[in-house]
């Protein structure tokens, strides 16, 4: 592993391997995978689970939920979860033979599947689209009208410039990567992708790209400077498309993007028939002995990987998921892996700013950096002191992709990017 310096004082990590976690003797596989509906659990206290056995259903084309081990189902509760939410979680004791670890791989030709036959395994193998801030079940995207036989924009690196995962898969697994777009691509019935790579994941992709894909696909390859990852510079990602790519210009419904670690799933379960039952985790930050970059089981307790990393030099200041912009911190160690996860960082207390929060100054640097032209201090005051505001700002909030751009710049440490999910999600009730 090596580490440099980045923008923000961030600590860039990247990994030249990565580290197959213990599965634990117990997991807590939460039923709301995504944050959007929790499934109905379809396993009852007591069931034997094969692993890879559906436990978990939502409505309509939301992805399943499957056990990521074989065991018994030792108790439901209701548990926090990443996401800083509690959710309905099975508790699974790993008991008997496992269905795919340690088994041949069986490969399954995808190209004799039809779009609708690829939709539905992507529902029944749990597979989700974690590229925006809050992942969505792919299956429920791919039948979005909207984005049926539009260009389909893959990012091969990670939005967040702390975070190396993405990048990783890109560098070790790019074949996998490429035919998981192609499938993706033929789900939605497109013959454009278009591959957008940075420093981090490879300055000579294009070649190798366009090697790998199908003669009836139309590939491009955009190399994007440094510096334009969504938490290091004005431009989103959505940004980065329309800037390329004119006919994109509506960044209200932005183009249909997904990452790497989706198109990994993506070849896991179309092509091996193997559901999400398993996520890359990068383990990081100063208050670690060892950073690693973890495949680990999903509902493996977040303290299992630290302790593989060493454990902690000393009590931690802050254990943030997901990348020091967007993320969320934590309180509970013991909260389970889900499948949005991609990174913890583990930081000490002496690199804790003063995060004192006082008034709004109306500086307006939240209005200056914000990619999508929205005013995040107006609607902050408006859910936190019910200042009026009008109809069509308050609309406005609907247009946030929730990148934490204006948190980075506030002077007064207002959590501003939180404040506007909340409001989204008072008003969508």
């Amino acid at each position: 592993m090596a580490v440099k310096k980045q923008y923000f004082n961030f600590t860039k990590y990247t990994f030249s391997k990565k580290k197959i976690a213990y599965i634990p003797e117990t997991l807590f596989v939460s039923l709301n995978q995504y944050g959007v509906e929790e499934c109905v659990p379809i396993v009852r206290l007591g069931d034997i689970v094969y692993e890879g056995q559906p436990i978990g259903r939502c409505a309509g084309d939301n992805a399943l939920v499957h056990s990521p081990v074989p065991g018994v189902v030792t108790g439901f509760d209701y548990l926090s979860m990443p996401n800083g939410k509690r959710s309905l979680t099975a508790i699974i004791r790993v008991n008997g033979n496992f269905t795919y670890t340690g088994k041949a791989e069986s490969v399954s030709d995808w190209k004799l599947l039809s779009a609708t036959e690829l939709i539905t395994l992507f529902k029944n193998k749990g597979i989700i689209n974690t590229f925006f801030y809050k992942p969505e079940s792919l299956a429920k995207q791919c039948i979005d009208s909207s984005i049926i036989g539009k260009t389909l924009y893959v990012s091969l690196f990670d939005k967040q410039s702390d975070i190396y995962v993405d990048a990783f898969l890109t560098k070790f697994y790019l074949e996998k990567i490429v035919v998981g777009a192609q499938i993706v691509a033929k789900a939605i019935k497109t013959s454009k992708i278009v591959f957008f790579y940075n420093e981090s994941s490879s300055k000579k992709l294009d070649s190798c790209i366009k090697s790998l894909i199908s003669s009836d696909i139309k590939a491009e390859c955009v190399f994007i400077r440094d510096g334009q990852n969504v938490n290091i510079g004005k431009d989103t990602f959505s940004e980065i498309v329309s800037k390329n790519f004119p006919e994109q210009k509506d960044l209200k419904s932005p183009a249909f993007c997904i990452g790497s670690s989706s198109l990994r799933d993506v070849y896991n379960g179309v092509v091996l028939s193997k559901p999400v039952i398993d996520q890359m985790v990068q383990v990081v930050g100063s208050g670690l002995y060892k950073s690693n970059l973890f495949q680990a089981r999903i509902g493996t307790p977040i303290k299992n990987l630290i302790y593989e990393c060493g454990g902690t030099r000393k009590i931690p200041g802050k254990i943030i998921v997901n990348g020091l912009v967007q993320g969320i911190d934590i309180a509970d160690i013991n909260t389970p892996i889900t499948k949005f996860v991609k990174s913890i960082t583990i930081l000490e207390k002496k690199e804790l700013h003063n995060a004192t929060i006082s008034s709004c100054i109306h500086c307006g640097r939240c209005h200056t950096i914000c990619p999508v032209g929205i005013h995040p201090d107006s609607l902050f005051l408006a859910y936190t002191s019910k200042v009026s505001v009008s109809k069509e700002i308050l609309a406005t909030k609907n247009w946030c992709s929730e990148c934490g751009l204006c948190n980075t710049v506030c002077p007064a440490r207002l959590p501003l990017n939180q404040v506007i999910s909340l409001l989204k999600e008072e008003n969508n009730d």
